[in-house]
C-alpha cells in the first residue's frame, strides 16, 4: 500500500505482487461470471469506454466488441498496465493510463461507458471517487460497478455465531482486513452516495454465489459457473452474495445536488 498526494488517503499498489499469476490461476470461476454479467449489461454500444482499475486487462474479451472509438485501461499499477500492454499492445484503439481514481487525468464529460470491478473494496473515499466517476462521464452514461457487500448470507451466519469481524447489517463501511485496504459495504451506503454523486441503478445482480472452496474441489468451477450463468434473474436479484454488480447511469452533474 503507498500514499496518494492527499496524506488522508490510501491507496493499494499492485506492483509489488504477482496478481495475476497469485490471484487468478484458480480464479476461473470468478471470471467467468463477472464478464458473463458485464456482456449482459453492457448490451448497447459505447464511443469512449473507461475501465477503472482495469489491471492486467482481464475484463477487456467482456466489452470490446461494442465499444466504437477509444478504450482507456486505467490502474494506478504500472506492473499491471504492462502486462496488459504485452495482451493488447497492438490495439489502436486501447489506451493505457496510469492514476489514482481520486484524480482522473480526462476532460468533463468524455466517457459515454465504463467499468469497476473488484475496485471499490480499495477505495477510501467513495464519496470522492464517485464524484470524479460523475465528472469524466457524459449524461446517460451507463457505468458498471461492482462492490464488496457485507450484507451477503455468510457474513449474517457468521455474525450469528459471533466469528465475523464486519457488522453486516450497519451501514458504516468497514475494513475486514488488519493490513491494507479491504472495506466492504452494506448496499444501502452504496445506493445513497450513488443517489447523492447524480446516479441511478438500474441494475442489481448478485455475483459469484458459489463462491466457497469447498464446492469448487467438490464440484468443479467450470460446473459452478454454468449453474451461475443459468440461474434465474429474481434469484441473483436477492443480493445474497460477498459480491454485487450495478448497472447506474449518470442522470445530473453531481456538482447540480
Amino acid at each position: 500500500m503507498s500514499k496518494s498526494n492527499n496524506p488522508k488517503q490510501n491507496i493499494t499498489d499492485y506492483d509489488d505482487i504477482n496478481y495475476e499469476s497469485d490471484f487468478w490461476s484458480d480464479r476461473h470461476y470468478e471470471n467467468i461470471i463477472e464478464q458473463s454479467i458485464i456482456k449482459k449489461m453492457l448490451n448497447k454500444s459505447v464511443s469512449n469506454f473507461i475501465d477503472c482499475g482495469a489491471g492486467f486487462g482481464r475484463l477487456v474479451p467482456s466489452y470490446e466488441k461494442i465499444i466504437d472509438k477509444k478504450i482507456v485501461l486505467f490502474d494506478y499499477s504500472k506492473k499491471l498496465l504492462d502486462s496488459a500492454k504485452k495482451k493488447y499492445g497492438d490495439k489502436k484503439n486501447i489506451d493505457f493510463v496510469q492514476g489514482s481514481l481520486y484524480e482522473i487525468p480526462f476532460d468533463d464529460n468524455f466517457f459515454d461507458g465504463g467499468v469497476s470491478v473488484r475496485v471499490l473494496h480499495h477505495v477510501e473515499d467513495v464519496p470522492r471517487f464517485f464524484s470524479e466517476l460523475n465528472r469524466v462521464l457524459k449524461n446517460n452514461s451507463v457505468f458498471i460497478l461492482e462492490y464488496a457487500n457485507k450484507r451477503n448470507v455468510l457474513e449474517i451466519t457468521r455474525a450469528m455465531f459471533r466469528r465475523s469481524k464486519l457488522h453486516p447489517f450497519s451501514i458504516k463501511p468497514e475494513n475486514r482486513s488488519d493490513i491494507g485496504l479491504t472495506i466492504n459495504f452494506h448496499p444501502r451506503y452504496i445506493q445513497t452516495e450513488l443517489i447523492k454523486h447524480g446516479f441511478i441503478i438500474e441494475k442489481k445482480v448478485a455475483s459469484s454465489i458459489f463462491r466457497l472452496s469447498i464446492l469448487k474441489r467438490i464440484l468443479g468451477q467450470k460446473f459452478l459457473s454454468t449453474i451461475e450463468v443459468q440461474m434465474p434473474l429474481f434469484m441473483k436479484r436477492l443480493l445474497i452474495s460477498p459480491s454485487t454488480f450495478l448497472r447506474i447511469r449518470k442522470v445530473k452533474d453531481a456538482k447540480a445536488n
